[in-house]
C-alpha cells in the first residue's frame, strides 16, 4: 500500500474500521470491585493494627505499679520501725548528754 493504488472501497474499509474504533461502546465497560480494595487501603492507613505512641510525659518514666500491695505494706513497716528505733536512739543520745 504506497498510498497511490488505494481504491475506493480499501478507503470506504478504513473509514469503517475507524468509525468502530472511534465510536462510544455500547455497553458499560465492566469496572473492577474497588470496595475491598478501599477497604484494605482505608484499614492499612487508618486500622488499629499500630499502638499509639507514648506521651511524651510518660516517656522515660517507670511505671510504679510494679510492687504488690503486701510488699509495699511491709516495706511502710519496716520504715515506721526504722523511724522509731532512730526517733530512740536520738532520745537516749539527749538523756546521755543531760548526765
Amino acid at each position: 500500500m504506497d498510498g497511490a493504488d488505494d481504491g475506493p472501497e480499501e478507503i470506504e474499509g478504513l473509514r469503517a474500521n475507524v468509525s468502530v474504533l472511534l465510536a462510544p461502546p455500547e455497553t458499560d465497560p465492566e469496572s473492577t470491585p474497588t470496595a475491598l480494595v478501599d477497604d484494605t487501603v482505608l484499614s492499612t492507613l487508618f486500622g488499629d493494627g499500630m499502638p499509639s505512641p507514648d506521651s511524651s510525659r510518660a516517656a522515660g518514666k517507670c511505671p510504679r505499679s510494679g510492687g504488690t500491695s503486701d510488699d509495699t505494706e511491709a516495706e511502710r513497716d519496716r520504715k515506721r520501725e526504722r523511724q522509731l528505733i532512730e526517733v530512740d536512739q536520738r532520745a537516749s543520745i539527749v538523756d546521755g548528754e543531760f548526765r
